[in-house]
């Protein structure tokens, strides 16, 4: 065993050193209780974190579509303004559909592109920019038997083929739409007012 206060060896079970005077059984006492304490302390920490992740992967990974869909299915039809469906702020969003690659995106926002180039294969989607720097990206699922469970699309004519379309914050206005897919379900789609 060593003295807490003078660091030399003494005997194991000592009550007190030999070398300084000190209590050393009081001394033990006294550091567990500071360990327990450390402990608690430590636990409690590590939980705030845990939680403080889950917050931030939720918010991070929020998707704009799933707030429309709700609105969707409560209204069938409607107008809607793409902002009240974002829980961050924007500048303009881009709302591209296939063939639609890096380099349209960074042609079309004036930005560069650090989605991943396959995020685009045969998909459509959205995205939003503040301050000439992507903030939040979004793809929709294409099921080619199917057809698509949710789509914004970038002109009101589906036989119109322009690819994608960029919007200000104040412009990204949408009548929506609601009907049947080839399964039963029901698909999600949005076109420009303008």
């Amino acid at each position: 065993m060593i003295c807490p206060h003078c660091n030399k060896i003494i005997a194991e079970g000592s009550t007190g050193c030999p070398f300084c005077g000190a209590n050393c059984l009081q001394e033990s006492v006294k550091t567990e209780s500071k360990y327990k304490h450390i402990k608690k302390f430590l636990f409690i920490a590590l939980a705030l974190a845990v939680v403080g992740i889950v917050i931030f992967v939720f918010i991070r990974h929020y998707y704009v579509q799933t707030g429309i869909k709700l609105h969707i299915a409560k209204n069938q039809k409607d107008v809607i303004h793409l902002a009240d469906y974002t829980p961050f702020d924007w500048d303009k969003v881009m709302v591209f559909r296939w063939p639609t690659g890096a380099s349209d995106v960074e042609r079309e926002l004036g930005v560069d592109c650090h989605i991943n180039r396959y995020a685009f294969d045969l998909t459509s989607g959205i995205i939003f920019v503040k301050d000439n720097k992507i903030i939040h990206y979004e793809t929709f699922y294409m099921d080619y038997e199917k057809g698509a469970k949710f789509a914004i699309y970038p002109v009101a004519d589906l036989y119109d083929f322009t690819d994608q379309r960029v919007f200000q914050k104040e412009d990204a206005v949408f009548y929506t739409s609601c009907f049947g897919r080839s399964d039963g379900t029901l698909a999600y789609a949005l076109f420009p007012m303008n």
